[in-house]
């Protein structure tokens, strides 16, 4: 770890502080979830529970074990099966999955679920902590709060939403018990049909006497639309036995879909029974052993397992769940999440008449385009409402429909020219010129429009500025602790750019400090260059990552906490692999400044000094109505008299209620 001397006097630091004292800001702001209002006094208001969280459930609060590097080793040899929780103790927004452990922690203590007759342990990792025994196993998590179902040292990440215990007890089950054994001609015909509900998951010891769980589970899989059955039939289990273990390996990292079940029949006679009933449908002419789908459209698909061409199963099963052209949403999206694989998005909106039937043409297009090129990537079209933000992620920043895009799994993304008609051959040559890297990567410009043109040229003037091009060179340079905020120009936002000022701040503080040359202040404009590689897409911004300078990997640390540069510098001090000390203390930069006795004098004395002249104001108007009366005064000259003087004093009560408020802040 490198450690460096700070070379800034603390005049420097004070003064960047009290220059700060003059700037009428939203200074409380935190990062959150949930937008929350600047509070209108010094105290800060309590803050809201995020959805999930309960108060008496912190995080990390329920384990088993905490692990640690001299526990690790021992702790995962003793126990073939245990639930691993991810958190981070610096994250609010982590305390979500302690519900969901707390009650799995009681059906374990309470004897339910064992697992060979003994309970199943509840193991916690914090990932604030540096811990050099997942780095050792280059062991990574993309985010936090996650929970992991950990069977023979291998990982199966819990997918669903962490309110669902159901799930993720079927999801240990299927673990446990990945292939469902297929012993007759009837149990085959049975589990083909896959709107069905196969009840005998829950027949096995996992499951045994807990039933409760059942009910809920039948109602969500009649909700699912891509179900899908497979049947692998293995003729000579000896001969095709590693076949079989790949199989059983592949259904165990499948168990996260809770739409796919997954058969086995090994019985000769019962397979050749089934050859011949189905005939190619499931066979091909002279194989006896074949892998079998019945897809959620009613059709069924096979590969022959004595081929030649070597296949990942669960790649193919993934795969061929889909149409060849099929729509996206929220669950065939978590299947090509699992497929790694290129998409060809098509945006359409069928129920708008201006484009309904040119986004019809446009899909009906892509299905004589996707034969040539679906071993290499996926072609699905997408509800335009749905994912519109999403499609400004992939360059495409203008309204008419249809409209296309290609998003490649390493983040970069080629948007179909606007205007360029959609038709098969033209289709064709421009795939074609991708493939052979003819076309250009989009890189910047997914802006619809830039709105707040003032906030990088004033408020972020003192930042390093980072685009699409040259931010993972920035970020991720080895033996730099970088911090980056990533904002947006596309709407002119008051908390936006307070917080921008404040981190504008932090940068200058860094130069005093003269310490460029290790710790670096990038901002990054989303707008312009779209979500980087890694940064969770968004539409909560401002968001500020940290980058230590010996950790790079995921997952990458959000800053969480409040919007005040004092707190961001202390941050960074705590977690930067760079360790060195501020000449002062850094905590109050950004804080609005505390009244002292001689301003508090002043302020009194203002206020008095107001309350004279109101008194006097009076007094004047007293004079005048009694001159008026023995002198018969215009009225006119009355009247204009006590606008003149009314006038002065609420100047002057505005000025003391602007001072006020401006000493308040």
């Amino acid at each position: 770890m490198l450690s460096v001397t700070v070379r800034a006097t603390q005049s420097d630091l004070i003064e960047d502080s009290q220059d700060f004292e003059n700037q009428n800001v939203e200074t409380q702001q935190e990062f959150s979830q949930e937008e929350q209002s600047a509070p209108t006094t010094t105290e800060l208001p309590k803050r809201q529970l995020p959805p999930l969280c309960k108060e008496e459930l912190p995080t990390l609060s329920v384990k088993d074990v905490l692990l640690t590097s001299a526990n690790w080793d021992s702790f995962k040899k003793k126990n073939e099966l245990f639930i691993l929780g991810v958190s981070d103790s610096e994250c609010p927004l982590c305390c979500q999955s302690e519900p969901l452990l707390k009650e799995l922690q009681d059906l374990f203590q309470n004897n339910k679920y064992l697992y060979k007759g003994k309970k199943i342990q509840i193991a916690r990792i914090d990932t604030s902590k540096k811990n050099q025994f997942l780095e050792k196993e280059e062991i990574t998590f993309e985010n936090v709060p996650k929970v992991i179902i950990i069977k023979d040292q291998r990982f199966y990440g819990f997918d669903q939403p962490l309110d669902r215990m159901d799930l993720l007890l079927h999801q240990i089950n299927r673990i446990l018990n990945p292939l469902i054994t297929l012993k007759t001609e009837e149990e085959i015909e049975l589990f083909l049909d896959h709107e069905k509900f196969w009840d005998a998951d829950y027949q096995t010891k996992f499951f045994k006497n807990n039933q409760d769980v059942v009910p809920r589970m039948e109602n969500h899989y009649s909700q699912l639309r891509y179900k899908t059955r497979v049947i692998c039939f293995i003729y000579d289990k000896q001969e095709y036995r590693e076949e079989y273990k790949n199989l059983k390996s592949d259904a165990k990292y499948l168990a996260t879909r809770d739409n796919l079940r997954i058969g086995f029949v090994d019985n000769q006679r019962l397979i050749k029974k089934m050859k011949a009933k189905y005939s190619v449908r499931m066979f091909s002419s002279i194989a006896m052993s074949s892998l079998v789908m019945k897809r959620y459209d009613g059709e069924l698909l096979n590969y022959d397992l004595t081929s030649e061409d070597h296949i990942f199963i669960h790649n193919w099963i993934n795969k061929h769940t889909l149409k060849e052209v099929d729509e996206l949403n929220n669950e065939s999206y978590r299947i090509y999440e699992l497929l790694r694989q290129p998409m060809f998005l098509t945006f359409v909106d069928f129920e708008d008449q201006r484009y309904s039937k040119a986004c019809y043409k446009a899909v009906e297009v892509m299905r004589q385009v996707a034969p040539k090129f679906s071993h290499i990537m996926g072609f699905l079209y997408v509800n335009n409402t749905q994912f519109y933000l999403r499609k400004r992620v992939l360059g495409v920043t203008w309204d008419e429909l249809p409209s296309m895009a290609f998003n490649m799994i390493d983040n970069r993304v080629i948007p179909y020219p606007r205007g360029k008609p959609i038709e098969r051959d033209i289709l064709f040559d421009w795939f074609d010129d991708i493939v052979k890297g003819k076309v250009s990567v989009k890189t910047t410009g997914f802006d619809r429009i830039v709105n707040d043109t003032d906030i990088q040229t004033y408020l972020l003037n003192n930042t390093i500025v980072a685009n699409r091009e040259n931010f993972y060179e920035i970020a991720f340079s080895e033996g730099f602790d970088v911090v980056v905020l990533f904002y947006t120009t596309e709407v002119v936002h008051n908390v936006q750019r307070n917080i921008a000022l404040q981190f504008n701040l932090v940068a200058d503080a860094f130069i005093k400090l003269q310490m460029q040359d290790y710790i670096k202040v990038v901002s990054y404009d989303i707008n312009v260059n779209a979500f980087p590689e890694g940064i969770e897409f968004t539409t909560d911004l401002p968001q500020i990552y940290f980058f230590p300078a010996y950790h790079k990997k995921a997952p990458f640390k959000k800053y969480i906490g409040q919007g005040i540069a004092g707190s961001i510098l202390t941050y960074i001090q705590k977690h930067a692999d760079t360790e060195f000390q501020y000449p002062v203390d850094v905590s109050k930069i950004g804080m609005p400044r505390e009244k002292n006795e001689q301003e508090e004098n002043q302020n009194q004395q203002q206020s008095q000094e107001t309350q004279e002249n109101q008194q006097n104001q009076e007094d004047q108007i007293i004079d005048l109505d009694k001159e008026n009366n023995s002198e018969s005064m215009n009225k006119e000259e009355i009247d204009q008299s006590i606008e003149e003087n009314s006038a002065q004093q609420q100047e002057q009560l505005e000025n003391l209620q602007e001072e006020s408020i401006h000493e308040d802040l």
